[in-house]
Order: C-alpha cells, then sequence, then structure tokens
C-alpha cells in the first residue's frame, strides 16, 4: 500500500548550534530575565512542551506524546539557567536540543528526587511557572504572548511547513479511492507526514456520514465511499500547521457544495480582515455576522474559530479578549459547518495576510468580496 517517494528535505533543517537559532533563543532568554525582574520573581520554570520549543527556537523535550509536559524542565534565575532532568535524558536533550544556549545541567537518579522538586528548589521562594505548582504564579498566559511577534527563521519555517503540507494533501489526492477505510487513509497520510520529517498532533479522518455527523471524526474502520474530510495538527520545529482538507470521489453534489459555499464565504471575510491593531473581540463578531449573513446564526458556538497558532496548536480564546493582532503572527481559522469546513495556514507579515498552505495545483474556489475574489481551498474531486 505504501509507496516510497523522494523525501523533500527542508534547508531549514539546520544544526542545532546554528548561529541563528544560537542567537534568536538568546533574545528569548533575555525577554524572559527582563519579566523576571519588572515582576519581582526569584525564578521561573519551564515546563510545557510549547514554551520549550519557543524559548530554545524549536527544541524538543518531549518524549511521552500524550502529555504536554517536557522531560527537560529549564529553570531560569536573574543570572542563571538550569536543564534539570533525570539521568536518561537530562545528557541527550543538553547535547542534542540545547547545545551552545548554555544551560547547567542538573541531573537526578531515577531514585533520587523528583525533578520539579528540585526545580522549585532552584527557582526559589517566589517563583513563576508555565504550569500549576504550589506556591508558584501561573504565567502561562504572559509567555504566551511573548510567542508573538515570530522571528524571520520562526516564519521561514512556518512558511516551509504550509507549502509541504500542501504538497502532502495533494499527494493524498493520488492514494486515495473509493472503498478505502478512514484507518488506512489515516496510517499513509501519517507515512507521508513522517517521511517529511512532521509530525501529527491531532488527526481527523471522517468519510461520509461521519463527516457529516461529527466535526471532530477520529478514523475508524468505516469505508469512505464519497466525501472524507481530513485533518492534520502537522508540527515542526515546535511549530504547528493546522490545515483541513476535504475530498470527494466523483462531482460534488449541490447540497454539499452549498454548505462548502458557505465557509469559504465566513473564511475568505476574516482572511481580509486580519491586519495589525485590529481587536480579536472584533474579530469573533465579523465570523458571527459571517454566519448570521448565511443563515446559521448560532453555528459559530458549536466549534472553535480558531486564533493565532505557532508552537501552539492555536489559541482560540484570543478571540475572547480584547488583545490586539500584531504583525508576524500566524494564525488558523476554524470555518465548520456540519459536513463543510476550512482551516489554513495564514501568515501575517509587515502588513498583508497570506495563506501560505492553499498553493496550486490544490483546485482553488474564488470567493467574490467588494469587486475583488479571495481564493480558498476547493475541494479536490477524484474523478
Amino acid at each position: 500500500m505504501f509507496v516510497q517517494k523522494e523525501v523533500i528535505i527542508s534547508n531549514l533543517d539546520r544544526s542545532r548550534t546554528d548561529p541563528e537559532i544560537l542567537a534568536d533563543s538568546e533574545k528569548k532568554r533575555q525577554r524572559l530575565r527582563r519579566y523576571l525582574k519588572e515582576k519581582g520573581y526569584s525564578g521561573m520554570i519551564i515546563n510545557r512542551r510549547e514554551n520549550f520549543s519557543w524559548v530554545t527556537t524549536g527544541g524538543n523535550a518531549l518524549l511521552i506524546n500524550s502529555t504536554e509536559k517536557s522531560l527537560g524542565i529549564l529553570v531560569f534565575t536573574i543570572d542563571n539557567q538550569y536543564l534539570v532532568s533525570h539521568a536518561m535524558d537530562g545528557r541527550r536533550i543538553l547535547d542534542e536540543q540545547i547545545p551552545g544556549q548554555g544551560y547547567e545541567l542538573v541531573e537526578l537518579k531515577w531514585y533520587e528526587a523528583n525533578p520539579m522538586e528540585r526545580a522549585m528548589q532552584i527557582a526559589g521562594g517566589n517563583g513563576a511557572a508555565d504550569i500549576s505548582l504550589p506556591g508558584f504564579e501561573n504565567i502561562f498566559p504572559a509567555l504566551l504572548d511573548f510567542h508573538y511577534p515570530m522571528t524571520n527563521l520562526e516564519f521561514d519555517r512556518l512558511g516551509w511547513l504550509g507549502r509541504r503540507m500542501n504538497e502532502i494533501y495533494l499527494d493524498m489526492g493520488k492514494f486515495l479511492q473509493p472503498g478505502i477505510s478512514e484507518a488506512d487513509i489515516s496510517a499513509y497520510f501519517q507515512y507521508l507526514q513522517s517521511q517529511a520529517g512532521i509530525a501529527s498532533d491531532a488527526l481527523i479522518a471522517g468519510g461520509d456520514q461521519r463527516f457529516l455527523k461529527y466535526r471532530h471524526p477520529l478514523p475508524t474502520d468505516s469505508k469512505v465511499n464519497k466525501y472524507l474530510m481530513l485533518h492534520s495538527a502537522a508540527r515542526k520545529w515546535g511549530l504547528h500547521a493546522p490545515i483541513t482538507r476535504i475530498f470527494c470521489f466523483g462531482k460534488s453534489e449541490e447540497e454539499f457544495l452549498a454548505s462548502f459555499k458557505v465557509v469559504a464565504d465566513i473564511q475568505a471575510r476574516v482572511f481580509d480582515l486580519i491586519k495589525p491593531g485590529v481587536k480579536y473581540s472584533e474579530i469573533l463578531e465579523i465570523i458571527k455576522a459571517a454566519y448570521a449573513d448565511n443563515g446559521y446564526e448560532n453555528e459559530w458556538r458549536e466549534h472553535y474559530q480558531g486564533g493565532p497558532t505557532g508552537y501552539i496548536i492555536v489559541d482560540a480564546n484570543r478571540l475572547l479578549t480584547d488583545k490586539t493582532v500584531q504583525k508576524f503572527t500566524p494564525f488558523e481559522w476554524f470555518s465548520t459547518l456540519p459536513g463543510a469546513k476550512i482551516a489554513e495556514l495564514t501568515l501575517l507579515g509587515e502588513s498583508k495576510p497570506e495563506m501560505v498552505s492553499n498553493r496550486e495545483p490544490w483546485p482553488q474556489f474564488a470567493v467574490q468580496l467588494e469587486g475583488r475574489h479571495i481564493s480558498m481551498p476547493g475541494i479536490f474531486e477524484i474523478q
């Protein structure tokens, strides 16, 4: 079933001691230390994987995929920085994930002590952390704000990831055939991603009635005969490109197309609105209005509508705040109805957004807005 393909390697897969990576991570550590001084904390603990990847510019200390907590705990004080971990992981993380970044290794035998307890001792009695710890202030929301605006290296990596995922979805179109199971589809999808060094933090594959019934149809042994929704929260270098695509065997039926046109219109309106300085709360109001204008007034309630992406899959709760859009922020907007969905990776640079994951020869769907059109990803019809 699996066909060997030429593996396309990114020139952004640099050594972890690459000067740009070291300079990028140094700037982030300086920012954390300024924050420590401003708030008067004795120390800071970083244990969540997205923050580990952010501050180390793509480092990975994750081993167990069912948790968000890294095996390597980073501790910052005003003058020093530490990596606290058990002996079976600490040296590997230091050598392979954060070489040259100046961390002091605090290594514990598995029977000696709990690494988190040691990290808390190092951070001191007035500490902060990105997880909930007794006596420590949880500063995860503040650290998430530090992820934006992103650096040029991070934007280059996200651009590559979005374009590469588009190619993988095109390859899926060549692989699919009627009667194939959702499980086989997801297996091949993961295989193609793995070849490119891409992980999938969430994978959705739903065909026919399951696609119509559920917003998140996880793959089963069910056969796909007409329609397929395929989604991956793709991750590389700690960065995410959550993308949804729809496939159809034969021509799409009018009722199905009608729903798809609605989500395309909603997605285009949001895309057209994104610019620096816009409040996230205003974006949510535009989303609500777009659903209502298309006859689905309350559908926005049934699925989160997206927001900034990057080291976190999506910060959907940001739409519930009056925070404003910044330059150099990646976005993931989820426009969805039962049986229809569009989600693409959008990068906002200096002024205008670019939907980097939506590229020909993937079919394009034009949405008319005030005398001009915005291209949305269309339905891949397999004849």
